[in-house]
């Protein structure tokens, strides 16, 4: 068996059965199918304490692709994603969204799925909005929201549901949902619909002053290991998270999955939701553990000085 099993029109959910079953792992690019483990991507979390019961293991995914794109399948529905290469850093964490059925990338007017994802396109508050209810399993809203932009649009039920569970930046009736939404707020979010008390804690971010209204949330997240903030092109840490900046939706599968493995975590380890925001960790209380602000901070200026001195290219990663 070539590993070949895929039309060039997609194929039923038996035919992607057979396709897992039989197509050899292939690291190499050269045959047309074929699967391997992305145990390498897995990633250190720590326990979160939520209000809302997950389930979610990232510690080995298998992706199957046919010929350079990602194949998945989510509610039943095989799905290849034109657009998103099986060997990408996003593939991993597009996959593990698609078979929970929090992503199904873009379909036309009939929702049949067009097979794009659009992985750099930035996430919308009303993109948003959808991904973290189907990330928490909350029912979607029948009444009509407050927020003028949402009546109407394809995530109208989704909005109304945050906007009735107090979620605070659907609050604003003004807001324009088919903006992109920045980083913070993609944070403050999750934090807040997942049911995770944010702490003030010292914060690792040079570029996140105390007063930031997603501080909070920011550095509670960085707390459990689900954000890093930005690192150049070799792996260093550049101290900067840019909580203004827009998200893209690869980097927002990402930080979903980092969020759900962390509640996941802390529902195994049977944590009551009532108490300490912190779980399972030996080394004590966070605001007693972490380097104060002020040194990370001056290690960041210092290593942003010297990478300008070795004149090294960044990339960002959320």
């Amino acid at each position: 068996d070539d590993g070949n099993l895929l039309s060039e029109d997609g194929c039923s959910e038996k035919c992607m059965n057979e396709f897992l079953k039989y197509a050899s792992p292939d690291m190499r690019g050269e045959r047309t199918g074929g699967i391997y483990l992305m145990t390498e991507l897995t990633y250190s979390v720590r326990a979160a304490q939520c209000s809302v019961p997950v389930q979610f293991d990232l510690e080995e995914v298998s992706l199957a692709r046919k010929g350079q794109n990602l194949i998945t399948r989510t509610n039943g529905e095989v799905l290849e994603f034109k657009d998103v290469p099986f060997n990408a850093w996003f593939a991993f964490f597009i996959d593990a969204m698609a078979k929970k059925g929090i992503i199904s990338g873009y379909r036309d007017e009939q929702g049949y799925p067009l097979g794009i994802f659009k992985p750099e396109a930035f996430i919308t508050y009303a993109e948003m909005a959808k991904m973290v209810i189907e990330a928490a399993h909350l029912k979607v809203s029948d009444e009509l929201p407050s927020i003028l932009s949402a009546r109407g649009h394809w995530a109208q039920a989704y909005i109304a549901k945050l906007e009735e569970s107090g979620i605070s930046v659907f609050q604003n009736t003004s807001l324009d949902v088919n903006q992109p939404v920045t980083r913070g707020l993609v944070v403050q979010t999750i934090i807040e619909v997942l049911g995770i008390t944010p702490e003030q804690t010292e914060s690792i971010f040079i570029d996140l002053p105390y007063d930031h209204a997603n501080a909070s949330a920011i550095n509670t997240a960085a707390a459990f290991g689900i954000i890093e903030g930005d690192k150049d092109n070799i792996g260093f840490p550049l101290f900067t998270v840019r909580p203004d900046g827009t998200i893209n939706r690869a980097e927002m599968t990402k930080l979903l999955a980092r969020f759900l493995q962390a509640c996941s975590l802390g529902n195994k380890a049977g944590t009551n939701i009532q108490g300490s925001l912190i779980n399972n960790r030996s080394f004590g209380s966070l605001s007693n553990k972490v380097l104060p602000g002020i040194i990370l901070a001056a290690l960041g200026i210092w290593w942003i000085a010297y990478r300008k001195k070795i004149r090294s290219r960044t990339n960002s990663y959320a």
